[in-house]
């Protein structure tokens, strides 16, 4: 525990209402802009008709058999639109629509009515082709087409925070969040793709084929599901890796919302991705990385003994276990099994403050892990930049720094990785229309500690599932490396830490040949304390779906 509210929070806090505040005008300023110049072409065009879009490529989860399984479609449609002076006979025009749209003729005839000096007026968006076909047959003059595209959503919230959506909030459809944002370009309707003195400068867009795995996303969204309502969390996230290359497999998060209805959600908070854009006090899996540090450094080893006395004094401030008990004479193996903060306080002293802090940095705690999605944050371990002793104590129980779910998923993959962190990403390959295919090539984005320092901590943390508080994680015939994280919630409007919780849960297995890597991350969760014991269960039913899944063999 520390008294003060440390200054650089409330520096964070400020900055983050100050984007907030900055990014709504510049989107309005944008619309403008953009509709003028849309409107302004489509009143040159007059009563030119069924004006040509690109088809926006389709987005796909794939599995282990390469089947493929569309996730964002795009259906032709069109958009109905005016030009009221050049319309002789509104009454007319109104009842011949009103029979087409199902609509009061009254309702139209208003519209056009009101309008006569406008030389542009939507009457209908996104309508079928049943219906533009009606309308092309009836040449009704001052009335005009514009092919438009309705984006389909097939397995609705599912990884909807990753995929993201296609907005119609602009004049022409615009990629919002997630895969539609950062690869909207390649989808189609990018800014390159409209040039308002032509109908069309690229033709459909590509097809993006996810690493995110179908049946695994399925299991990952029932599981987060069903933690939120045992423990009436709301929010969480879950997050399966290959350590190896980087390439992610499920990502579900909680809230959710269906992209197809988008314009429903009133809290925007709700479309942000909590793995790659809700940093947090991620607790004691901080741990992992402070024994890191320490291996690497030859400071200890796994049989290093110190005396746990239940509590450590730094200055003024007295740092106490999760339960403030003392354990007495404890190897390092000893401090992951019981989660001692007295323990990870030990070996973070025996290291440099400067090589504790660039540790952190190598393993990527200091920037983004640059994932192929919109709006990746990173967290900050900008107040150890001071130097203070409690600031470092407490870094190394993972307590005054901040992580995303996915830093934190891809530094301690690094580990089941013989030392090497991979640059995750979402996207294994786009097809191109003409043929062409670009792979997404795994790539290594840092090597923090050795591989021997990486075999030596995972059978630590191979024995935190066999002997120590993650016993729930352990699973017979297999051997997995595991740890737990409980992580006090900081107060935003004074000192100190309230007695809310995130609960992290973070492993791989098989231990020593892994297949995948998971983290689970649940906010405030009510009804018991210890990410032990709501994740542990929780970590052990996507382990063994993961290992059948992949029919992993047993290896004890």
């Amino acid at each position: 525990m520390r008294g003060g509210f440390p200054n650089w929070r409330l520096y964070f806090l400020i900055g983050i209402f100050i984007l907030a505040s900055f990014v709504p005008c510049f989107w309005l300023y944008r619309l403008q802009v953009s509709r003028g110049q849309y409107y302004e072409v489509l009143a040159q065009e007059g009563e030119k008709s069924s004006s040509f879009l690109p088809k926006r490529g389709a987005i796909y989860f794939s599995d282990t058999n390469n089947e493929l399984y569309p996730v964002a479609l795009s259906n032709q449609s069109f958009d109905i639109y005016s030009t009221p002076g050049k319309i002789e006979n509104i009454g007319e025009v109104s009842r011949l629509l009103g029979l087409i749209f199902g609509e009061e003729k009254s309702e139209i005839h208003k519209k056009l009515e009101e309008n006569q000096d406008k030389s542009f007026v939507i009457l209908k968006q996104r309508v079928d082709k049943n219906i533009a076909d009606k309308i092309k047959e009836m040449n009704l003059q001052g009335i005009s087409l514009r092919s438009n595209q309705t984006r389909s959503y097939p397995f609705l919230t599912m990884a909807a925070n990753a995929i993201g959506f296609l907005s119609y909030s602009d004049v022409f459809p615009r990629g919002q969040y997630g895969l539609e944002e950062f690869y909207n370009n390649e989808l189609g309707f990018g800014d390159e793709d409209f040039d308002f003195s032509q109908e069309i400068v690229n033709e459909a867009g590509d097809s993006v084929i996810t690493s995110i795995d179908y049946h695994i996303q399925q299991e990952v969204e029932k599981i987060l599901l069903g933690l939120s309502k045992k423990f009436k969390s709301e929010q969480g996230t879950i997050i399966v890796m290959n350590p190896t290359n980087g390439a992610i497999l499920g990502m579900a998060n909680l809230p959710t919302f269906n992209p197809a209805e988008y314009s429903k959600v009133k809290d925007l908070e709700v479309f942000k991705n909590v793995a790659t854009q809700k940093p947090y006090e991620p607790g004691s899996v901080m741990k992992i990385i402070t024994m890191a540090a320490g291996l690497e450094e030859k400071v200890i080893t796994p049989n290093t003994i110190y005396n746990d006395e239940g509590e450590v004094k730094i200055k003024n401030i007295t740092i106490r276990n999760f339960d403030g008990k003392a354990r007495g004479y404890q190897t390092m193996t000893n401090v992951l099994e019981e989660s001692l903060n007295t323990g990870a306080v030990f070996v973070q002293q025996k290291i440099n403050k400067k090589n504790f802090f660039d540790y952190l940095k190598k393993f990527g705690l200091e920037e983004k892990t640059g994932i192929d999605i919109v709006g990746e944050v990173s967290g900050s371990i900008n107040n150890l930049k001071k130097y203070n002793d409690v600031d470092y104590a407490t870094a190394s129980f993972g307590q005054g720094v901040s992580a995303t779910p996915m830093q934190i998923l891809a530094a301690v993959s690094a580990i089941a990785n013989q030392g090497k962190i991979m640059k995750p990403y979402l996207v294994n390959k786009i097809i191109r229309q003409n043929g062409d295919i670009k792979i997404t090539e795994p790539e290594i984005i840092g090597q923090p500690i050795s591989a021997p320092t990486a075999s030596k901590l995972t059978a630590m943390l191979v024995s935190v599932a066999e002997n120590g508080l993650d016993k729930k994680a352990k699973i017979p015939g297999y051997q997995v490396a595991v740890k737990t994280g409980t992580a006090q919630v900081a107060k935003t409007d004074s000192p100190g830490y309230s007695d809310e919780t995130i609960h992290t849960i973070i492993g791989y297995a098989p231990a020593f040949n892994p297949r995948f890597s998971i983290l689970i991350r649940l906010d405030k969760p009510i009804g018991l304390r210890f990410a032990s014991d709501t994740l542990g269960p929780a970590f052990n039913e996507l382990t063994k779906f993961l290992l059948n899944y992949y029919e992993v063999a047993p290896d004890l």
